[in-house]
């Protein structure tokens, strides 16, 4: 009707090629025998074979009632050119597009369900594409948002939000950090770490909100296999461990292990062992048997408590002592008998036990344990001896 010739060619027992004016021979359009249509091609493998571009406008449906409808992408350029769908939008007209601007929507996934009322409705649960900036040719800042709908409803409800820098939001379009989590549930926002493996545990970290039986604020650490809180943090700071109200900076339910320095205040407290369990000497003038270090932030008083046990093997007098850089003060709790130290005859093991008092200025010092036998006579041991220390700052 436009003036346009088409030359119709069909080869015997073959196919029926169509052919356009000004195509240079090259058939436009083929039809194969078994019914298969080609556009650009002559040998169509499918229903419908296109080898180039095509459009649909405004809608394109794929549709199977007995088996999976698929749209399948094949590239064969070894990652070059990688099957890609591409989600284009714009304001404007199609004759005149105009730069897409913040907050505009420029691609949409959705997936929708059949009821019995309405038939297929829009209402869905979608991954959407937005604008998060007036689009220029340097400025294409975009976010993705994920939707789910609730229960008993048909309106979605963004979950997930993924910021032009990165950052994940759940339960929050405006994520502050790399990963932020939001809810306004009046129990708890949670988040749970399960190994399935066995002997694997399973854990919850969560803040909690104002109808929580732990505590409305609180931070918690809860250990899902037993049911239980192993560690609570409370809206003032106070951290709990084996109790859900703390009543201090670190209330503690249960027996505490330190290894190595424990503040108090402006007091640190600590305990030095030596390298080996066991200690002797037969020598009649003082020996050192082991030393450790302390580290004094500055002038201080040290007070040191020497315990463990000690026997004589031939019921001589034994002398213990403790000291500070190699000095040893008189003791002022358990008393001295010889040398300023405390004396030991026996020859069963028996409890050594004394405290001393020194000053120190600031630095590393060290603490020293002596042992001799008075006399010379026997041999003194000392066994699972170790050195309690107090600084306290002046």
């Amino acid at each position: 009707g436009d003036g346009s010739a088409i030359d119709l060619l069909q080869l015997t027992g073959s196919k029926v090629e169509f052919y356009a004016s000004g195509s240079g021979g090259i058939p436009q359009m083929t039809l194969a025998t078994g019914g298969n249509v080609g556009i650009g091609t002559t040998d169509p493998a499918r229903n419908l074979d296109v080898k180039g571009s095509g459009r649909f406008s405004p809608t394109l449906e794929v549709e199977s009632g007995t088996t999976w409808p698929l749209m399948i992408m094949t590239s064969n350029a070894g990652g070059t050119y990688p099957p890609t769908i591409i989600f284009q939008s714009s304001r404007g007209t199609t004759a005149a597009p105009l730069a897409s601007q913040a907050g505009d929507t420029l691609g949409m996934i959705q997936s929708r369900g059949f009821n019995s009322s309405t038939g297929f409705e829009y209402s869905a649960s979608p991954i959407t594409f937005h604008a998060a900036e007036n689009f220029t040719s340097t400025a294409m800042g975009q976010y993705l948002a994920f939707y789910s709908t609730p229960l008993g409803t048909k309106s979605p409800v963004e979950r997930i939000r993924i910021t032009p820098d990165g950052s994940v939001g759940i339960g929050t379009t405006n994520p502050a950090k790399l990963l932020s989590l939001e809810s306004s549930s009046t129990s708890d926002t949670s988040i749970r770490l399960k190994n399935t493996s066995a002997g694997g545990g399973d854990w919850m970290l969560g803040s909690y909100g104002s109808a929580n039986g732990g505590g409305a604020g609180r931070f918690a650490i809860w250990d899902a296999a037993v049911s239980a809180n192993r560690f609570v943090i409370d809206g003032v700071g106070n951290v709990g461990i084996g109790t859900t109200a703390p009543t201090a900076a670190l209330d503690v339910s249960g027996n505490l292990r330190v290894s190595g320095t424990m503040f108090g205040g402006n007091i640190q407290t600590g305990v030095l062992s030596p390298s080996n369990w066991g200690y002797s000497s037969t020598s009649a003038s003082w020996v050192e048997a082991w030393n450790g270090t302390i580290n004094v932030p500055k002038a201080s008083a040290v007070v040191l408590t020497l315990s463990g046990h000690i026997l004589s093997s031939a019921g001589g007098n034994c002398v213990y002592s403790s000291g500070l850089d190699g000095v040893r003060n008189l003791p002022i709790v358990g008393g001295y008998t010889f040398a300023g130290a405390p004396l030991i005859t026996s020859t069963n093991w028996v409890p050594l036990s004394e405290t001393k008092y020194f000053t120190a200025t600031a630095g590393t010092h060290t603490v020293n344990v002596y042992i001799y036998a008075q006399g010379g006579v026997g041999t003194c041991s000392m066994n699972g001896s170790v050195v309690s220390y107090m600084i306290i700052p002046q």
